[in-house]
């Protein structure tokens, strides 16, 4: 009887640490009920309250408030409890409830609730009605009869229940009005029972289910019976022993080799070997327990396989991002590349140029160090474009700008300013310094051989130098404005060198080395 209500009880907490119990809502609570009721007819009814014990749910009619009740209150404070033997109005007959709280974010905010006939205990009663005289019979918390009892409807005055049945065996009738039957937890002896008949009983009270249970036996059919049993006692024993002990060294083998197939099998299962089975050809129960078991080791094979299926996947998933993820990271750098060069020649582009002088003067003007640009220019690039075409001509800049990236040092950068023209900058460097980069080269491009589908040409550049001496006090480069004229003034200062060194005839620098300095961009 513990075990069938530690059973039913277990299940009522796991029903209502259900999500759809949890919400509170009718719609969501009944058809779950009605699931559960299908599987577990024993329970009358099944309902769920709200925190203030208002029903919300029911399997059956039932609007009552079940706020005052004790069981109400005891399980607020327990995960499952099974109340003391309460008799139903509306059944008529002695019910019992099993109730365990509806828990939210660590706190109860309502009740699962149910309700189960005690009537259900009268088959397992019947086992103990030996003889004509024996029978057996549960009892509530002040020794009132409520199921099994198969003599107290024939006890002439009526309704037993509602009188003491007498179970406490040592007291008397007048002691039991004083003292509830739990006080006493178990007891065996002779006593007058509720006939008024001598009998032998023992009784026992269940404390976690709130119940006692008596078994009893008229002592006259005992003492009747004895007489008998011991004359023949001693034979039947000893003609029971010879035959039955053969037959006990087979069944505990058929037992025990059963067993311990399974607790191999379990131990192959451990170590990760999914999905064996055992055949226990043994009685129904252990074919039972095997099947039962091989059901679990063919669905933990099942869920292992599933889940590796699911591993190879996500590694599959993952590569694949992987490789996406380099393929982005790839395109965002040449998207980087192409948003700062020229596509014909790989050099930086004009908008970079101009971002990178700015740079450099801030970092001029911030340690007071020289900033310096070369403008470079194809002399007679028209020519080459005309007489060989744009082909040819595509192909001398991007080998001309090949030329310049030999000759210049890592920390200048070199930029197509637009056309033919190009521009160098040359960080922390003077004015004297830049001219002498430049000299060296027009030099180069003056003697190199360029190789294009036509052949091999040779042309001259005219180079223009600007230079600007770190002095802070020519602007405040934190005013935009300011800083957009500098830059202006600089660029200007260096097309304006170019154009004269054009105008002096092409293929030289300007200023030259032997011209006196000028800075600031002046």
């Amino acid at each position: 009887i513990e075990s069938w209500f530690s059973e039913k009880t277990g299940f009522i907490c796991c029903l209502a640490d259900r999500e759809e119990i949890k919400t509170l809502e009718p719609a969501e609570i009944k058809p779950l009920l009605a699931r559960a009721a299908k599987s577990h007819s024993e329970f009358l009814n099944l309902a769920v309250t709200d925190e203030k014990g208002v029903v919300i749910a029911s399997l059956t009619p039932l609007s009552v408030n079940l706020d005052g009740q004790t069981y109400f209150i005891a399980v607020q404070s327990s995960t499952g409890y099974v109340s003391e033997v309460l008799y139903s109005n509306e059944l008529q007959k002695p019910v019992t409830v099993i109730a365990s709280p509806v828990k939210k974010q660590g706190r109860a905010s309502g009740m699962l609730v149910g309700t189960i006939d005690l009537g259900l205990f009268n088959g397992v009663m019947e086992a103990g009605r030996f003889g004509k005289t024996g029978e057996s019979f549960l009892v509530d918390r002040e020794g009132l009869i409520i199921a099994g009892s198969r003599l107290a409807a024939e006890h002439e005055g009526g309704d037993v229940a509602a009188s003491k049945a007498l179970t406490d065996l040592n007291l008397s009738p007048e002691d039991v009005d004083n003292k509830q039957i739990n006080e006493v937890p178990s007891e065996f002896g002779r006593y007058q029972d509720y006939r008024g008949v001598e009998v032998l009983g023992v009784y026992q009270w269940l404390d976690p289910v709130n119940l006692g249970i008596v078994v009893k036996k008229d002592f006259s059919e005992i003492r009747e019976e004895s007489g008998s049993a011991a004359r023949s006692g001693f034979a039947a024993a000893v003609i029971a022993t010879g035959i039955l002990l053969p037959f006990i060294f087979i069944l505990s083998g058929k037992l025990s080799r059963p067993l311990e197939e399974l607790a191999r099998t379990a131990d192959q299962i451990a170590a990760g070997d999914y999905g064996v089975t055992v055949n226990a050809y043994s009685n129904f129960e252990l074919n039972s327990l095997a099947a039962s078991f091989n059901k679990m080791s063919r669905k933990l094979k099942q869920n292992h396989e599933g889940q590796m299926k699911q591993i190879a996947v996500l590694k599959e998933k993952k590569q694949e991002l992987a490789m996406q993820n380099e393929e982005l990271i790839d395109a965002v750098n040449r998207l980087e590349v192409l948003a700062v060069t020229d596509p014909l020649t790989g050099a930086y582009n004009r908008r970079y140029i101009i971002s990178e002088i700015k740079k450099e003067l801030a970092a001029s003007v911030r340690h007071g160090l020289p900033l310096s640009v070369i403008m470079v220019d194809i002399d007679h690039y028209k020519n080459i474009n005309d007489r060989h075409g744009h082909q040819v001509g595509d192909d001398v800049l991007r080998e001309f700008v090949q030329v310049l990236s030999g000759c210049i040092r890592t920390s200048d950068v070199l930029g197509r300013y637009g056309g033919e023209e190009f521009i160098v900058i040359s960080p922390f460097t003077k004015l004297q310094e830049a001219i002498r980069l430049a000299e060296r080269l027009r030099e180069t491009v003056n003697k190199w051989p360029f190789e294009t589908t036509y052949g091999f040409l040779k042309f001259t550049i005219s180079l223009g130098v600007a230079s600007f001496d770190g002095d802070a006090g020519v602007c405040d480069l934190n005013d935009e404005s300011l800083e957009d004229i500098l830059v202006d003034r600089l660029l200007a200062q260096a097309d304006a060198e170019m154009y004269k060194a054009k105008a002096q005839g092409r293929n030289r620098v300007s200023p030259s080395l032997s011209e006196p300095e000028t800075g600031n961009g002046e």
